[in-house]
């Protein structure tokens, strides 16, 4: 005797099942878009906050990539079993007191961790296998604690003492005095936008796009972002080294204006094409 086995979230014909799996799916897509709705003025704070500053300004690239990734693996959910459910079903209310915390202590950061973990819990009740664009959600999040400051702190020192080790290769005179290197005839301050941090985290963005793309595993994602860090940080000491032998042997200052902004795209499209 046959059996014929329908396939879960295919279309078929209108049958009193089809029918019933279909209005199941939209009640949850409905429930799940009422939910992310309510999250929308901390988020929406966050990204104004986060547009202020040069060193995040690339998370809406990480926020289309990450939507358009999951929409390709939308076609490729499954029906979720036992556990998956039970979980998702975890995820929500964990999220549900995350959001409600947010909101008591007007939190955008902690808004944005429920939303990934609403997110997460929606991944998982419609079964799509969307783990590496919700991993990549992450690279948003910001540093915690005033950590993104200090790591434009360090990268200032890091940046001004191996910039001065290259300058004392090449035999350019000068003298690093903290952030600051002195020429005879002027000096040149290692401002946050040289620091590397605008660039060290828009390529690490980068990185972790390419990886989802290339559906790589974590490992080799882990490793692709190791890379980019490697790479975004030595090119800026070569921006920095570049910018004072221009100031300093042709009186040429490439620290504003369009030349400034022409030298950093080139650094990042050679950091770009060293990563592909």
């Amino acid at each position: 005797m046959s059996q014929v086995v329908t396939a879960p979230f295919q279309s078929g014909k209108d049958t009193p099942t089809s029918m019933s799996k279909q209005g199941s799916v939209t009640l949850i897509l409905f429930a799940f878009f009422l939910l992310l709705i309510a999250h929308l003025p901390l988020l929406i704070r966050l990204g104004a906050n986060m547009w202020a500053k040069d060193h995040y300004q690339f998370f809406p690239l990480v926020l289309v990539a990450a939507a358009f990734f999951i929409w390709q693996r939308w076609k490729q959910r499954e029906l979720p079993g036992r556990f998956a459910v039970l979980s998702s079903h975890g995820l929500l209310l964990a999220s549900t007191g995350l959001l409600a915390f947010a909101f008591l202590h007007l939190s955008p950061m902690l808004a944005y961790a429920s939303f990934l973990v609403v997110l997460a819990s929606f991944l998982l009740r419609m079964g799509i296998p969307a783990l590496g664009p919700w991993l990549l959600l992450w690279l948003v999040a910001r540093l915690p604690y005033g950590q993104d400051v200090a790591l434009i702190q360090w990268m200032q020192r890091l940046t001004s003492q191996l910039s001065s080790t290259a300058l004392d290769s090449i035999g350019i005179e000068h003298i690093a005095d903290g952030n600051v290197l002195l020429f005879p005839t002027t000096s040149l301050f290692v401002e946050e936008a040289c620091s590397g941090v605008v660039s060290l985290l828009a390529i690490v963005a980068c990185a972790g796009i390419l990886a989802v793309w290339w559906r790589r595993s974590i490992v080799h994602s882990a490793c692709l972002i190791a890379a980019a860090v490697a790479l975004a940080g030595a090119l800026n000491i070569v921006r920095v080294v570049t910018i004072a032998i221009a100031l300093d042997s042709y009186d040429v200052r490439l620290t504003e204006g369009w030349p400034h902004e022409a030298l950093g795209l080139v650094v990042f499209a050679i950091s770009l094409v060293a990563l592909v």
